[in-house]
C-alpha cells in the first residue's frame, strides 16, 4: 500500500514529494492506531493518550484498523491481520486516481472477494490521508500531524490507553466495504450503521 499511496500523492500533488519509505515515516510512525498498523498488531489499542488529544489523522487510521478487523471476521483469518499482507491488483492512473482492479463481487456476505475488499480499505485510507495533507498545506492546522504524536519526537506506544475496540469481542460486521464496521452481540446493523440492539 505504501508505494501506491506515495505514487498517488506525487501525481495528485504534481511533484515528487514522497517515496514509499518517507510516506510511511510521515504518516504511519504516528500515535497509537497508525503505529499499530505498521506493526501489524492483532489488537486495537484505543484512543491516543486522551479524547482531548485525539485527532483526525488517528481517526483515519482507526477506520482502516476497523476495516481490516472486518476482513479477519468475514474471511475467518483468526485475527492474524491477513489484510496487512493480502495481495491485490491496483494501479495509480495518470491523474493520480487509486484504482482497485479486481472484479467486483456483489455477494452480500463478501465471502468471495477478499482482495478487492482489502484494496478498498487501503484506497479510502490513502484518499483520506491525502485530503488531510492538502488541508494542512492550505493552513487548516487541525488537519496537520501533531508533533506530540510523532514517534521521532519521542511518542511511545505505552502512552496509548487500552480502551475502546480492544476490550470488546467483535462477532460480526455491519455495512459494506470500505466503510464496514465490527460490532458486538449487543449491537445490530441498521441501514449499514451499527446501532444499539432494538433501536433500529
Amino acid at each position: 500500500m505504501e508505494s501506491l499511496a506515495a505514487d498517488m500523492f506525487n501525481k495528485q500533488l504534481g511533484e515528487d514529494v514522497f517515496t514509499a519509505d518517507s510516506w510511511t515515516d510521515a504518516f504511519m510512525e504516528y500515535g497509537c492506531y497508525c503505529n499499530k498498523l505498521v506493526q501489524g498488531g492483532g489488537h486495537l489499542p484505543g484512543t491516543a493518550v486522551s479524547d482531548d488529544d485525539y485527532d483526525v489523522h488517528e481517526n483515519i487510521c482507526m477506520e482502516l484498523y476497523a476495516c481490516y478487523k472486518c476482513i479477519n471476521i468475514d474471511y475467518d483469518h483468526n485475527g492474524t491481520y491477513a489484510a496487512s499482507v493480502m495481495e491485490y491488483t491496483a494501479e495509480i492512473s495518470a491523474t493520480g486516481e487509486y484504482q482497485c482492479l479486481d472484479p467486483e463481487n456483489d455477494s452480500e456476505n463478501h465471502l468471495d472477494n477478499c482482495p478487492l475488499d482489502v484494496c478498498s480499505c487501503d484506497k479510502i485510507f490513502a484518499e483520506r490521508i491525502l485530503e488531510n495533507y492538502r488541508r494542512c498545506k492550505a493552513g487548516e492546522s487541525n488537519f496537520c500531524l501533531k508533533d506530540q504524536f510523532q514517534h521521532s519526537n519521542g511518542f511511545a506506544q505505552n502512552q496509548c490507553e487500552d480502551v475502546g475496540l480492544k476490550q470488546e469481542k467483535h462477532e460480526t460486521c455491519c455495512g459494506r466495504y470500505p466503510n464496514r464496521k465490527p460490532m458486538t452481540s449487543v449491537k445490530e446493523c441498521c441501514d449499514n450503521r451499527v446501532v444499539d440492539l432494538g433501536s433500529c
